[in-house]
């Protein structure tokens, strides 16, 4: 099992592989291997307990899950290395339609 931790970790663009990097920036590289395992254990367990096929999260699972926390940690990494930001939110098509007929 932990092969295939190892394969999923090199994967880019995947759940697996960002769930990799977060433990490895903790935990370190053989505690992010064995909990890439057991991910991949959880994951063939639902598989054969649900008899559903697999559906891919992406690597961006994690950062479209907490878009607050994420925007705060990335403005106060820019502040430390000496940048001022204000963030403004995009206003998307739809949106601006609703706007404008409103």
């Amino acid at each position: 099992m932990i092969q295939c931790a190892w394969a999923a970790t090199r994967v880019k663009n995947r759940y697996l592989g960002a769930f990799s990097r977060r433990v490895l920036a903790r935990r370190g590289h053989l505690k992010a291997l064995v909990a890439v395992a057991h991910k991949l254990m959880l994951i063939v367990f639902q598989i054969l307990k649900t008899r559903e096929t697999y559906r891919e999260l992406g690597a961006t699972y994690y950062d479209r899950k907490n878009i607050a926390k994420v925007a705060a940690r990335t403005v106060h990494r820019l502040e430390q290395l000496g940048y001022e930001v204000v963030l403004t939110p995009k206003v998307c098509p739809a949106q601006a339609i609703e706007i404008i007929e409103g």
